[in-house]
């Protein structure tokens, strides 16, 4: 019948003798011959796959996917006669759908699994999110008490990489900030005579909102991917196994310098974003609506 495959029927049984190469490169021909089989009035079918030649996973999953076809519409399906360099291909295909299979409301979507699977997952994030609360705090505790346990130079580093380094952008970003806000509101106040009105609400606005929230919002955005890249580049070449090695704890080298750089940088940040912002509404206080620079 094809390059691919023979079939033969016999008393309800329509038995598929696979045979050649089953692997991507024939993978628009291979999808072409299953899709033309008709099992007609058989009840079962049967893949014999000791005539098999080459076999990789793009052949495993078409071939899986047509058995399934034939299960759906109530077909009993079989294989037999592979080799065990090409099963375990097919063996790996089986397990991965078997694993989707098993994903709460996958297939059936109700709104109890939605909800069910919310609350669990909100769970488990707040619990991670607990536990790397608490190991941070014993972490910084522990640095008190033994200050030779803290990494000083790596801090110092990080100090500089999320704190100075972001000043520049930082501060380009906040003092636009304060030039629109400022443009804005004296937009509105001009109608009811109140122009100078727009210092206070710019003043306010930055220092209480918009500067901590805008330097919050580009650090994490900036240092969360930086810090995420790089330890996620350091996971992959073994560099964390090997601080294990050394006999350094991971989270003590890598995790608390970052934080504590953080934790330090971000108020200098804020100070930065702030000054910015008024400097950006003051310009346009004196440039636009006339008001002396001090008031």
């Amino acid at each position: 019948m094809s390059d691919f495959l023979t079939m033969e029927r016999q008393g309800g049984l329509l038995q598929i003798s696979l045979k050649d190469d089953w692997v991507f490169r024939n993978l628009g021909m291979l999808q072409e011959t299953l899709d033309s089989i008709d099992p007609g009035s058989e009840r079962e079918v049967r893949f014999r796959c000791g005539g098999l030649k080459d076999f990789d996973l793009a052949g495993a999953w078409i071939l899986y996917e047509r058995s399934m076809d034939f299960e759906a519409v109530g077909l009993k399906t079989d294989f037999e006669g592979f080799r065990a360099r090409h099963f375990k291909f097919l063996q790996h295909i089986i397990d991965i759908a078997a694993q989707r299979e098993y994903i709460p409301g996958f297939f059936d979507p109700k709104p109890t699994h939605f909800v069910r699977d919310g609350i669990r997952t909100l769970g488990a994030n707040t619990i991670d999110v607990v536990d790397s609360i608490g190991f941070i705090a014993r972490a910084v505790l522990d640095g008190i008490k033994r200050p030779s346990r803290l990494v000083i130079g790596e801090t110092i580093r990080q100090v500089h990489a999320t704190g100075v380094a972001a000043i520049p952008i930082v501060t380009v970003i906040c003092f636009l900030m304060g030039i629109v806000l400022a443009y804005q509101s004296a937009r509105q106040l001009e109608q009811f005579g109140a122009n100078i009105f727009m210092v206070d609400l710019v003043a306010n606005s930055i220092f209480r909102e918009l500067g901590v929230l805008l330097a919050s919002i580009m650090v994490a955005g900036r240092s969360g991917s930086a810090f995420a890249a790089a330890l996620g580049t350091m996971k992959l070449t073994e560099e964390v196994d090997a601080l294990r090695v050394m006999g350094l704890n991971p989270n003590q080298v890598l995790i608390i310098p970052r934080v504590l750089g953080l934790v330090i940088a971000l108020p200098l940040l804020t100070m930065f974003a702030n000054a910015a912002g008024l400097l950006g509404g003051a310009f346009i206080g004196a440039t636009v609506l006339d008001i002396n620079w001090f008031a």
